[in-house]
């Protein structure tokens, strides 16, 4: 089972939904990203800044280490870290759209 990957919401869907942000913009690929199967499950419905910290007590990593990794996953540290959805979410797509115009080699509008 630690090999199975799914799709995880970065800020999880009952937090959203909790807090009034609408679902085509909690629900589409600017807050989802691959995890495995046991660190999805360990996440749950907790906040960003409660989830983190446990995946570096129950890991054992540095919230620098953390980061890292969170960066290669186009996350903003600060934002998630903050659980300031709008700040990532924008942030994140901006990133996003960059990665994908360079691919192209051309602007994409």
């Amino acid at each position: 089972m630690d090999n199975q990957h799914s799709c995880h919401h970065i800020f999880p869907r009952d937090y959203c939904e909790k807090r009034g942000i609408e679902k085509a913009k909690y629900d589409c690929i600017m807050n989802k990203t691959s995890l495995s199967y046991k660190t999805n499950r360990m996440i749950g419905r907790d906040a960003p800044s409660v989830y983190l910290k446990k995946l570096e007590e129950r890991n054992g990593v540095s919230a620098t280490v953390l980061d890292d990794i969170l960066q290669t996953h186009v996350i903003d540290v600060t934002s998630i870290r903050a659980d300031d959805f709008d700040e990532f979410f924008e942030k994140r797509r901006l990133a996003l759209l960059a990665m994908i115009e360079r691919v192209m080699g051309k602007k994409v509008e």
